[in-house]
Formats: C-alpha cells, structure tokens, sequence
C-alpha cells in the first residue's frame, strides 16, 4: 500500500524526489552499460550518495537544535553525536570505494531507523517519517542496482 502523502508538504515531495534522480539516473546507466566518456559512474554515484548522506545528518542537526529537553535545552550532545556520523560514514566511503555501495547502503538505511524514531518522537513532522520511508526505500534499491552492475 502506498503511503498517504496528501501532508507531506508539496515542495519537500518534490524536491526529495528530485534528489533521488541522480540515483535512478546513474544507477540505471550503470546497469544499462551506458558509455560514460571521462566520466567513472561509480565513483560520481559513491560521491552524490556521500553529499545526500552528509546533508541528512544536517538535517538532524537541525532537529537536535529544535527539540526541547525537560530544561529547555536543545537536543542533547547524543543527538549532534548522530547528526554527524552520516558525513563521516560517507566521508568513508568515498576513501574506501570498493565497499562503497555496502557502506551507503547500511548507513541509508539506518539512518531510516533513526528518521522513524524522530519522527514518531514528535521531534519531526509526522509527514517526514513517511517520505524518508519513500525515499529511503528507493535510493536504497538504486544503490543495489548499481552494486550489482559493478
């Protein structure tokens, strides 16, 4: 079953869809055995994955910064301990390209745990853990597509 996306804000579905493209896009050339003249697919795909994953851990930055403790405090230092580790992990696998995709691919998809866990904890909108599951979901097969064709 789908899910409902009527509260997802417009420009947020549409432009975290327009972030997945590069995925489709690189990972389907891949697959396809598209000539890319100058250009290593792999290498391009490992780094767009590295900057989306670094950009996710901003993402909760800012959440950290936004959520309140009993004090009044914002986030706590476990939570911008979080927020960083995605940049680091993709940092990693830029350096250490042949497990690269494995590396993306665990991170991805723990980070959908910890976007689930914000968002059910009120941290987040409701909506967001919904488009990080469409999302997620779907750079996570784009990262196995490519995988498999290298």
């Amino acid at each position: 079953m789908m899910p409902d996306i009527d509260n997802i804000p417009k420009p947020a579905l549409l432009l975290g869809w327009a972030g997945v493209l590069p995925f489709a896009g690189m990972s389907l050339a891949l697959l396809l055995g598209f000539p890319s003249p100058g250009i290593r697919l792999e290498s391009l795909l490992v780094s767009y994955a590295a900057i989306i994953l670094s950009f996710m851990g901003g993402v909760h930055w800012g959440l950290a910064m936004k959520s309140l403790d009993d004090d009044g405090f914002a986030g706590s230092a476990w939570h911008y301990l979080l927020s960083v580790i995605p940049a680091l992990v993709g940092c990693t696998a830029v350096a250490i390209e042949a497990y690269a995709f494995a590396i993306l691919s665990v991170a991805f998809f723990a980070l959908l745990f910890l976007d689930m866990a914000w968002a059910s904890g009120r941290c987040a909108p409701a909506w967001y853990g919904r488009l990080r599951l469409q999302l997620t979901a779907t750079v996570l097969l784009c990262l196995g597509v490519a995988w498999s064709a290298t």
